[in-house]
Parts: C-alpha cells; sequence; structure tokens
C-alpha cells in the first residue's frame, strides 16, 4: 500500500515506450529504432514533467545499450566533456552493444563544455548522443544542429489520443497498488493536468489520501 505522494509518482512512471504521454506516431519512432537496434543523435526537449526522461531510459533499456549517465544540471563543467564522455567514447563496447551517452538537462552545461560536446559528438561516430533539456533555447545551435530534435510538447489536437490511449493502464496501475480513484475522476484529472505526470500524482494524492513528500 502507497503512503506517500514520490512512491505514487515513481509508481506511475512509464515503463514502456506505449506508456509515454506522447502521440502514437512518435512512439512507434521509438519501437522502430528498437527494432533495427540503431540510434541517431537525438534532443528530447520540451516542458517539465512531460517523460523526457524516462523515454530515455526506456529506450536505452530495450535496446540493452552500455550507458554513460550524466546530469547536466551536475556536471556543468568542461572537464566532463574531456574526462569522463571522452573516456567512454574512445573504445567501443566489449560487449558489441550500443554505447550510448545519455545527457539530462543539457542546457545546464557551461558554454566551454557545450563547446567541447560538437567535435566530441563527431569525434566518436561509434557511440550516440541523446540529450534532453527542458529549454531548448540554451543550447549551442551546433549542438542542436548535430541531433535529430525531437520535440515532446503535445497539441491540443493529440492530446485527447494520449489520454485515451494511456488512461487504462494508469487505471490498471492504480487499481493494482491500491489507490481506489474511479476511472472517470482519472479522466478527469487527466484532462485538467495532462501532460505533466507529477501534477497528475500530486491530484491523486488528495484524491487517495496520501501524505505529500
Amino acid at each position: 500500500m502507497l503512503t506517500t505522494t514520490r512512491q505514487l509518482c515513481d509508481h506511475l512512471r512509464p515503463t514502456t515506450l506505449r506508456d509515454l504521454f506522447q502521440p502514437l506516431s512518435l512512439v512507434q519512432r521509438l519501437e522502430r529504432m528498437v527494432e533495427d537496434k540503431r540510434l541517431v543523435n537525438m534532443l528530447f526537449h520540451g516542458q517539465p514533467g512531460i517523460g523526457k526522461t524516462s523515454a530515455v531510459r526506456i529506450l536505452l533499456k530495450e535496446l540493452d545499450a552500455e550507458v554513460l549517465p550524466i546530469n547536466g544540471s551536475f556536471s556543468t563543467g568542461i572537464d566532463t566533456v574531456r574526462d569522463d564522455i571522452a573516456r567512454f567514447c574512445s573504445s567501443t563496447s566489449l560487449w558489441g552493444r550500443l554505447k550510448v551517452v545519455s545527457i539530462d538537462e543539457c542546457e545546464y552545461l557551461s558554454k566551454n563544455a557545450q563547446a567541447a560536446m560538437r567535435g566530441t559528438i563527431e569525434e566518436y561516430p561509434w557511440a550516440a548522443f541523446i540529450l534532453t533539456a527542458n529549454d531548448v533555447s540554451k543550447l549551442d545551435r551546433a549542438i542542436k544542429s548535430r541531433c535529430l530534435e525531437v520535440c515532446f510538447d503535445v497539441t491540443v489536437f493529440d492530446a485527447p489520443a494520449v489520454i485515451e490511449r494511456v488512461l487504462p493502464g494508469y487505471h490498471q496501475k492504480l487499481t493494482t497498488l491500491g489507490c481506489c480513484v474511479p476511472f472517470e475522476r482519472l479522466r478527469q484529472i487527466m484532462y485538467l493536468k495532462f501532460p505533466d505526470l507529477r501534477a497528475v500524482a500530486m491530484m491523486l494524492e488528495l484524491e487517495a489520501g496520501l501524505k505529500p513528500t
């Protein structure tokens, strides 16, 4: 039985590509990458809480990739690029797996680090880079030009189809976790707070009487 909002948010986090709060067309593009065992350098951007980081984690797990994870809001300096990333990328995988550098909130990398990244991406073509950013305007234009940009912001037109696709799965998760939220009430919350999963969890906290954390 859940007792805190944080636990609820963790359990509601997408675990498959089909769980993502994204149009089916984008989900299918990612699924094809998994089927083909192929990645290109990509930049996932969009508002916070929309599932960018979850999408990266699911994608890399499905591909069984060898990953160097970096949080751009913590490791902001050029040494991260020169030392950690270059060391990771300088050799191919011993197990024949895809090598992927995953940088979350990459817009917080310093200007010098972003400048160094441009050359690093080109120097190691056997490694793929997947970046996420909330504010893509803060990211060096040259880095953006080296990545396939994927916008995670969902249009008003696409939102209803996305909600109706993920709604049954999320209701099943809540039922399994012992959170008795009626299906129609969950639908109301989804439409009100979509696509921010954190905001959905906060409202469900009120419905289920969980403690905020």
